[in-house]
């Protein structure tokens, strides 16, 4: 993360935590101080620990308003010759002046916004369920993400180990600072503490309330991550799934773009297996729009998930696909479909997503995208396995198949089944007839399973098959730890520290370990160097976040926008963007992660370092693209 992200982000986050819920309110106000300005609120970034950073900025005759030691700042009231001493102390890296939040003036209105977490849980039939006394108790869920940080509202949390490149920098391990996680995981499971959180419609209430979340950090601070440590985080999921936890469901809001059969690939047999051994793995079907679903998607073992389109009313009965969600080819399609367009779920004040929005005050984020429709059948499937936990994860697809509404003019290509429906679930018996998806092989490239994202530090990408910690690694090796005939401790590449419980997290219930990065990388970089350093290649399979290009990520989501306005009433709008001064596209041409070209009579920004793609091909390196 550059240091000006930080900063952005960091002031985003003062706002909230000194409670400023507008304009006017104490950390915005200007107080007069004698000779040196105003005294004002200021956001301080530790060089070291935060008590020597907060000793510094007493002994200035500044005051320490909160020490914030999970993210090492430190917030201050200080007029500008303290500021000024202060920073000649050596115990900051930066000191940046807090900023007033303005709420946009369109309100979120959640009893009449159809991707309100009460409209949605309602469309989804989870409702019916929580009366027949069904929420999830009892049922834990693995978010392999960039993590969860426990928020008011957020699910009861269990912090797996943090596989992560964050693991190298304490003030960002294990927490989200990237925001995706974490919203995620309110849909799943979110919930408010008041009495009225399940009926008030202005509350936060996931799926399964009642559900806890497992979070498993495989994305750093900007959403990078390789498709190694994805498949480590299934496998610590599958050997733990009862090891003080009944993990009965993994959700991967992941995907790649790789053109590599599902019956060779790693990645897809590392959810192929986790699903053999009962847990179910819930998988986003891709954002492109296109005939193909991403992997692991793409593996019939895995519940495919696409999206679904509310058109701006709070009833499913006139819901389309979304034309962003990928289609099937006939042969494997979407399992089934679920809400996924301006979904509302919780905000990470001073995440990157929440810097790059502009969400201000608001508590909530809106996402689009398969990634939130996955999240839903998530849920739907932890309410579904403490009604019936015997359920395979075979037997609780079929069961979500048989009872899903089928969406009028939809192919089966487009929807699967149709339209997650939970209250028709909740009393549809097991087919007699249950079939079972033939198994693959995994001895496929772990590179291809990578697709055409890859991550790229100083200029080097990693590419071949090795992972993370540049040491050579088979798909043969791989496909063994899958299926439980070696240990993961075998290969070597991740150690046993993260098996075992560790220092505690605030606010969760169970902590495991951190990765422990060798001394050298791929790139010949070193542990001690890491920090700071920033990657242009991401793993998640994002498109746009609020008309912002990114450097391709993995994630399944199409945008996020602020909660205040008008949902979308269609995702796939385009803005109009000025081109005259912008370049053609060259297939000659490498571009960088943020270059812009124009193609077709459209703007194209590229997420991450790419030559040869051609923009709008189905790899996504160049995004859906804007209007000229």
């Amino acid at each position: 993360m550059t240091r000006s992200t930080r900063r952005r982000a960091a002031a985003a986050l003062v706002v909230l935590g000194l409670g400023c819920a507008a304009a006017g309110t104490a950390s915005a106000q200007e107080q007069p101080a004698t000779g040196a300005g105003p005294t004002r609120t200021w956001l301080a970034l530790a060089t070291g620990p935060v008590a020597e950073t907060s000793a510094a900025v007493r002994a200035s005759g500044a005051s320490v308003v909160r020490e914030l030691p999970g993210i090492g700042q430190v917030v201050l009231r200080a007029d500008a010759a303290q500021v000024a001493a202060l920073e000649t102390t050596g115990t900051v890296r930066s000191i940046t002046l807090d900023s007033t939040v303005h709420l946009s003036g369109a309100a979120y209105t959640p009893a009449t916004d159809p991707g309100s977490p009460f409209n949605v849980s309602t469309a989804v039939g989870a409702r019916a369920m929580w009366k027949a006394g069904f929420t999830g108790d009892g049922v834990d869920v693995a978010v392999i993400d960039s993590g969860v940080t426990p928020l008011p509202g957020g699910p009861r949390l269990v912090v797996g180990p943090d596989l992560s490149f964050d693991a190298q920098d304490p003030k960002n391990g294990r927490i989200d600072e990237y925001g995706h996680g974490t919203h995620l995981a309110s849909i799943i499971a979110g919930e408010d503490t008041t009495s009225d959180a399940r009926t008030s419609s202005a509350t936060e209430t996931g799926i399964a309330p009642d559900a806890r979340v497992a979070s498993i950090k495989v994305g750093d601070v900007n959403g990078g991550v390789d498709v190694s440590q994805v498949v480590a985080a299934i496998d610590w999921a599958v050997v733990n799934r009862s090891n003080h936890l009944n993990l009965r469901v993994i959700n991967l809001s992941f995907g790649t773009d790789t053109t590599q059969p599902w019956q060779l690939d790693p990645l897809a047999f590392a959810a192929e297996s986790a699903s053999r051994k009962g847990v179910v793995v819930v998988a986003a079907a891709g954002n492109t729009g296109g005939v193909g679903l991403d992997d692991p998607a793409y593996d019939p073992s895995v519940l495919a998930v696409g999206a679904t389109d509310p058109r701006g009313t709070t009833g499913p009965a006139d819901d389309v696909v979304a034309s962003y969600s990928s289609r099937g080819n006939g042969v494997r399609n979407p399992d089934l479909v679920a809400p996924g367009t301006g979904i509302v779920g919780l905000r990470v004040p001073g995440s990157v997503i929440d810097g790059e929005t502009g969400a201000g005050g608001s508590r909530w984020l809106r996402g689009t995208g398969t990634s939130q429709a996955a999240a839903v059948v998530s849920g739907a499937a932890a309410l579904l396995l403490q009604q019936r936990p015997s359920l395979t994860p075979d037997q609780l697809k079929a069961v979500l198949r048989a009872s899903a509404a089928p969406i009028a003019g939809a192919s089966a290509a487009e929807q699967g089944a149709g339209r997650l429906d939970l209250a028709k679930a909740m009393v549809t018996p097991v087919p007699a007839s249950v079939p079972t998806a033939p198994a693959g092989t995994g001895l496929g490239s772990l590179d291809a399973s990578r697709g055409s994202q890859v991550l790229v530090l100083d200029g080097v990408p990693l590419t071949g098959e090795k992972d993370v910690f540049g040491g050579a690694v088979t798909s043969a090796q791989l496909a063994a730890v899958a299926s439980g005939q070696i240990s993961p401790e075998a290969l070597g590449a991740y150690a046993t520290a993260f098996w075992t419980y560790t220092d505690g997290v605030q606010g969760a219930e169970l902590s495991w370990g951190r990765l422990s990065l060798p001394a050298a990388f791929w790139s010949g970089t070193t542990a001690g160097t890491w920090s700071g350093r920033s990657w242009s290649g991401r793993s998640w399979s994002g498109r746009s976040w609020s008309g912002r290009s990114w450097s391709g990520r993995y994630w399944s989501d199409k945008l996020f926008q602020p909660a205040e306005g008008t949902a979308p009433a269609a995702a796939s709008a385009t803005t109009t963007a000025a081109c005259s001064a912008l370049p053609a596209w060259s297939a000659a041409t490498a571009y960088n992660g943020g270059g812009s070209v124009t193609y077709g009579g459209r703007r194209w920004t590229a997420r991450f370092w790419t030559q040869g793609n051609v923009p709008g091909d189905r790899s996504g390196v160049w995004g859906t693209g804007t209007s000229c």
